[in-house]
C-alpha cells in the first residue's frame, strides 16, 4: 500500500509539471565570441557580456550586432582567472553603476576584485575597484565569481577557495567565502564579523 501511494503521488506531481510546461525556442543570436562568463540585460534588447580573456561587449538581441567596449582594466587572464561576472542592481536605470568581478595580479598573486563602472556609449567609464580581496594564492584556479543584490542596498559576491580547500573554513581569508558590502564598497555595520579582530568583516 505504501509503495502504491508513493507511485500515485509521483504521477500526480509529474502531471502537475506537464500542465505548466512551456515551449521554448532556441535561437542563435551571436557567434564567434570568446569565452563568455557573465551577462546582464542593460536594456530590453541589449545584453552586456564579459569574456574571460578580458573583453566586454554589448549584444543587440534583435540584430545580433556586437560592439566591444573600451575602458576595461588589465585582467589576469590565466588559468581560470580573467574578466568574470557582471550584474546590475534591482533598481537599475540607464546610466547607473554596472558591477564586475575579475582577477588581478597583486604582489605576484592572483586575487578576485569587485569593481563598478558606468556605461557611456561604447565605453566603460569611471571604473572603480571597490575591493581587492584577501584571496591571493599562487594557484590559477577557483577565483569565482558571481554577483547578487538584495533590496536593501547590499551587493554580494562569491570567491572560490583558490585551490586551497581549507580556505573555505578560514575566516581570516576571503577565499571560499561570500562577501557582503554596501553598493559603494563599504562594510555594513551589521555584518556578522564586524569588530571581530580574528575574522574579516566583509564576510
Amino acid at each position: 500500500m505504501l509503495i502504491r501511494n508513493f507511485y500515485t503521488s509521483l504521477i500526480v506531481i509529474l502531471l502537475s509539471f506537464s500542465v505548466y510546461a512551456v515551449d521554448y525556442q532556441v535561437r542563435k543570436v551571436a557567434s564567434g565570441l570568446g569565452v563568455p562568463w557573465g551577462m546582464v540585460f542593460v536594456a530590453d534588447n541589449k545584453i552586456l557580456f564579459t569574456e574571460k580573456a578580458g573583453r566586454a561587449g554589448v549584444l543587440n538581441t534583435e540584430s545580433g550586432n556586437v560592439v566591444y567596449l573600451t575602458g576595461l582594466p588589465k585582467v589576469m587572464a590565466q588559468g581560470q582567472g580573467g574578466l568574470l561576472d557582471t550584474a546590475i542592481a534591482p533598481d537599475y536605470t540607464q546610466g547607473d553603476w554596472i558591477y564586475f568581478t575579475y582577477s588581478k595580479r597583486v604582489k605576484d598573486q592572483g586575487v578576485t576584485m569587485l569593481a563598478r563602472a558606468h556605461l557611456n556609449g561604447n565605453r566603460l567609464q569611471d571604473w572603480h575597484d571597490l575591493i581587492s580581496t584577501q584571496s591571493g594564492t599562487d594557484t590559477s584556479v577557483h577565483y569565482g565569481s558571481r554577483i547578487a543584490f538584495d533590496d536593501s542596498g547590499h551587493v554580494y559576491f562569491s570567491i572560490g577557495d583558490r585551490g586551497i580547500r581549507t580556505n573555505a573554513q578560514n575566516l581570516s581569508s576571503h577565499a571560499g567565502s561570500v562577501l557582503r558590502l554596501k553598493r559603494d564598497g563599504s562594510i555594513p555595520s551589521d555584518n556578522p564579523f564586524v569588530g571581530d579582530n580574528n575574522n574579516l568583516p566583509e564576510i
